[in-house]
């Protein structure tokens, strides 16, 4: 089943040396990273001979290492293995890729991704040093910049750390700087290598997750360890499959099918797609986590919608939050705070799923009293209706909460509504309550 792996791994004493490299990654040094531990596959690797530079987020962990190429590729350590989580060696069988224009970008080295092609490498702009302290205000990130060869396409990706936590985050801002509307598609896949193993069985999951599932009985039934990838934001398509299919279905630039071999036992990979269409000068926002659980397990977090993404000045929207529980007990919420863009007016009267009363109105902030219980392995939501802004723009909006004894990852900038035409009079609603 393994027909392209090679066995060449990096054991515990790579480990060490990765973590001195990291160290000095730490003090400003730069990693010139020339090959992967799957250098046997050849041509297979890469598209182009190139140096990646590596910027390591580095922490007590569990996910002690996160290694960001300067060309978008992706690897993580977790204290509980000793091998790295996706195929392959730093710079990792892990990346974003963006289609447009007939055209795939990505990184020039991904390991055993060949299939990823025809693929164009990105043109390097810059990458960030690590900041923050890694708490749940501020966390440990990394900015790194590219540009989509001379297609007017910029990316923008960040990722953050929360210590402690199982999950990192990556939102990646896409800018477009050309003279036309630009379609797109986006993609966030990796080779899973997840227990010390190539092999694995697959999840997809309603909510739009999906991932890699280890066995602990040699591939005889699933285990509960995951890595997983969740989007934030919606509309995403997802894929599990051999991780050369997935790689393949990169290749032909279109969607993924939303489809998982999650039943068999093979080499396999997944990730996330997102379809969509920027205007000139503007930028849209995609989100996820990445979650690495010995136990199956992720912490809450909430995720939010728009009913639709354009509007006309002054006009009605609606938004959705979820709350989202993946752990095996409930979670008991105290509050949920909702962000409104500037010019936006929440319409009174509009509430429904946890709660109909009214939120407390501060500014731009919206805030729902509870306790709300989010069952374990359970999802619930809460929808409210809005006038948005007179002035034509796009907007985001973000989304917090507090809950008891845990930690729920709020949406940050998320369900962007784009407000174009004309100002109309604009008759303002009456609020009652």
């Amino acid at each position: 089943m393994d027909r392209h792996h090679a066995p060449q791994r990096r054991g515990r004493v790579g480990r060490q040396f990765a973590l001195l490299a990291t160290v000095a990654l730490s003090l400003g040094a730069v990693l010139a990273i020339g090959g992967s531990a799957g250098a046997s596959k050849g041509a297979d690797d890469g598209v182009a001979s190139a140096a990646l530079s590596n910027t390591t987020i580095t922490s007590a962990g569990p996910l002690n290492n996160i290694y960001l190429s300067n060309q978008l590729n992706c690897q993580v350590d977790h204290t509980g293995d000793a091998d790295h989580e996706f195929f392959g060696d730093v710079p990792g069988a892990c990346a974003t890729l963006i289609a447009t224009g007939g055209t795939l970008y990505g990184p020039s080295q991904i390991p055993a991704g060949g299939s990823a092609s025809p693929r164009t490498t990105y043109t390097e702009v810059s990458q960030s040093g690590v900041t923050g302290s890694g708490t749940a205000g501020d966390p440990l990130k990394v900015v790194t910049v590219v540009d989509a060869g001379t297609s007017g396409l910029r990316l923008t990706e960040t990722d953050s750390y929360i210590i402690g936590t199982e999950t990192y985050r990556t939102d990646i801002a896409i800018a477009n700087s050309g003279g036309g509307s630009q379609s797109f598609v986006l993609y966030r896949a990796g080779d899973c290598f997840l227990q010390n193993s190539d092999e694995g069985f697959g999840d997809l999951l309603p909510d739009g997750s999906v991932g890699c599932r280890a066995s602990d009985d040699g591939g005889v039934t699933p285990g509960a360890r995951i890595e997983r990838w969740i989007p934030i934001t919606g509309g995403s398509s997802a894929l599990e499959a051999d991780f050369d299919d997935v790689w393949d279905a990169i290749g032909s630039q279109a969607a993924f099918p939303n489809t998982c071999t999650c039943a068999e036992y093979l080499d396999n990979g997944a990730g996330l797609s997102w379809s969509g269409s920027l205007a000139p000068e503007a930028t849209a926002t995609f989100s996820h986590f990445t979650v690495f659980s010995p136990l199956g397990v992720t912490t809450p977090f909430l995720t939010k919608t728009a009913a639709t993404d354009t509007a006309t000045p002054g006009s009605g929207d609606s938004y959705t939050i979820t709350l989202n529980n993946p752990t095996g007990g409930d979670v008991t919420v105290g509050s949920v705070t909702d962000h409104l863009p500037a010019g936006f007016v929440y319409i009174a009267d509009t509430s429904s799923g946890l709660t109909t009363t009214n939120p407390t109105v501060s500014g731009q902030d919206l805030t729902w009293a509870g306790p709300f219980t989010v069952p374990a392995g359970g999802t619930a939501t809460l929808t409210f209706a809005v006038m948005v802004a007179t002035e034509p723009g796009t907007y985001t909006n973000s989304v917090d909460a507090a809950a008891e004894g845990t930690t729920v990852t709020g949406t940050g900038p998320t369900a962007p509504v784009t407000v174009s035409g004309t100002t109309a009079l604009v008759l303002q609603p009456r609020f009652t309550g």
